[in-house]
């Protein structure tokens, strides 16, 4: 996967004109190298999957004609998020077959449609194509904006979606448990912070 991000970034529903140059730029990194999107998490900050020869032809092109934009190889084991995983959607059909899913009491927000879902069948369906579907992280926070939810908590020792959403008037805090190690990570509004700092 290679993570694509505009160096000066303006975030807007509606894509200004240098965010439609750098589509523009993506559309065709998709067609000249056969790679496949992967993720979207706004108009300027988003993921393309490949082969390793496509992923390496996408950074010689990017850097030859890439001005104003960031990329970066992830550190990632697949082009995840693209049909290139379609060989491993069986294993997690086998998997999900073993586990009982309940419904939730409080809706997931899908990744690949930014829809609320609660039920098993839901859930199966959205876990099945998270692998090798394109993931609409943009369309989640705005479901979760339309529903009023301004604080966002990752699991984990390392920021990696707080640190990619995270907007101008956003800070991040790491939460940390009694020994100083890392858990989580709170994205939120600045304000917030100052109030509990």
């Amino acid at each position: 996967i290679l993570a694509v991000r505009k160096t000066k970034e303006i975030v807007s529903e509606i894509p200004s004109k240098d965010q439609q140059k750098m589509f523009a730029k993506y559309i065709r990194l998709l067609i000249l190298l056969k790679m496949e999107p992967a993720y979207v998490i706004n108009p300027s900050n988003f993921g393309i999957g490949g082969t390793d020869e496509a992923i390496e032809q996408a950074q010689t092109l990017l850097k030859r004609e890439g001005e104003g934009i960031q990329f970066m190889r992830l550190p990632v084991n697949g082009a995840f998020h693209t049909s290139l995983m379609a060989t491993a959607v069986e294993d997690i059909v086998d998997a999900l077959s073993n586990i009982e899913i309940s419904p939730t009491t409080i809706p997931i927000i899908a990744n690949t449609t930014g829809r609320p879902i609660q039920t098993p069948a839901e859930i199966r369906k959205e876990v099945e194509a998270h692998l090798t579907n394109l993931i609409r992280w943009h369309k989640s926070i705005r479901t979760l904006e339309r529903h009023g939810v301004v604080n966002v908590v990752e699991l984990g020792s390392k920021p990696i979606v707080c640190g990619m959403t995270k907007e101008d008037d956003q800070a991040i805090a790491a939460v940390v448990d009694k020994n100083g190690t890392t858990i989580a990570h709170l994205l939120t509004k600045r304000e917030n912070l100052e109030l509990v700092a």
